[in-house]
């Protein structure tokens, strides 16, 4: 009679120990995915930014393979050319309060959050003064991450992410700018299944991101194999340097090269990346 009514308790039960199963199971796996993510934190961006840790020569390198100019380096208006930062500034600066009006007043719309986040970026990349960089760079990286977290199936904050921790520091973050490059990949093609009328539109996107981050592999692997110094501060400024071979880099950089091809006669992308490894 025992067995009976502990049997009958059980069953009972059953559908609380499955949720408590099923809600430990995706509790290790959220677990898992934050781990293998392993985003900055804003506030160790800002500490390592103020801190200033690495050299002029590690500093120069990051700004050449990132594709941007370091600030101070503006030489006047010409076509095409970047604005004057004190324009830049001014500009910004002016349009901030309203921004911060919209988020207090709307807290919970994700995109809201970008543009805030492009301004402190785009102060980030003109600021000359350490600790103001420090400080925007902080407020750039909180904006793109709340975004994600509100509207995690958008792609536009995880390539503004990607674009900013480029900026900052392209070798140490180097892991998590390719997996927002590969996120925002990922989440255009599952937009695409429900928009198919723009499909060709965005396979083209698609496309370029995959070049940009064959291109990130091919130029981190063409610095660091010739520039043994610059490899060395590398390996010392981020341990996950200790076992890194340019040669994987430049393996996977025609890896992602192929991807980008959608046209037989865009196989000269991939003659010329064989032709620049020399």
């Amino acid at each position: 009679m025992i067995v009976y009514e502990m049997v009958k308790s059980v069953l009972r039960n059953k559908a609380a120990i499955c949720f408590i199963l099923v809600s430990a199971f995706f509790a290790f796996t959220s677990s898992i995915a934050a781990q293998l993510t392993n985003t900055p934190d804003p506030q160790e961006v800002k500490k390592r930014i103020k801190q200033k840790l690495e050299s002029d020569m590690y500093i120069s390198w990051n700004y050449y393979v990132s594709g941007k100019q370091p600030p101070g380096t503006y030489s006047g208006p010409y076509e095409g050319g970047p604005p004057n930062p004190k324009m830049v500034v001014k500009r910004i600066k002016e349009s901030l309060p309203q921004q911060d009006k919209y988020i207090r007043e709307e807290p919970l719309l994700a995109p809201l959050y970008d543009d805030r986040g492009a301004s402190y970026m785009e102060l980030y990349e003109v600021t000359e003064d350490l600790s103001e960089r420090a400080l925007y760079a902080e407020r750039a990286l909180t904006d793109f991450n709340k975004s994600i977290e509100l509207e995690p199936d958008r792609w536009q904050p995880f390539a503004m992410r990607a674009q900013l921790l480029k900026q900052i520091d392209f070798f140490a973050y180097f892991d998590v700018i390719v997996s927002d490059q590969l996120e925002t990949i990922r989440l255009i093609q599952k937009f695409i299944v429900k928009c198919s009328d723009l499909a060709e539109e965005y396979k083209a996107k698609i496309s370029k991101i995959y070049l940009t981050i064959s291109s990130y592999y091919l130029n981190r692997a063409k610095v660091l194999s010739r520039e043994p110094i610059l490899l060395d501060e590398v390996r010392r400024l981020n341990k996950q340097y200790s076992t890194y071979s340019y040669w994987k880099d430049f393996d996977t950089a025609i890896d992602y090269a192929q991807k980008n091809i959608t046209e037989p006669n865009e196989v000269g992308i991939m003659i010329n990346y064989l032709v620049d490894i020399r």
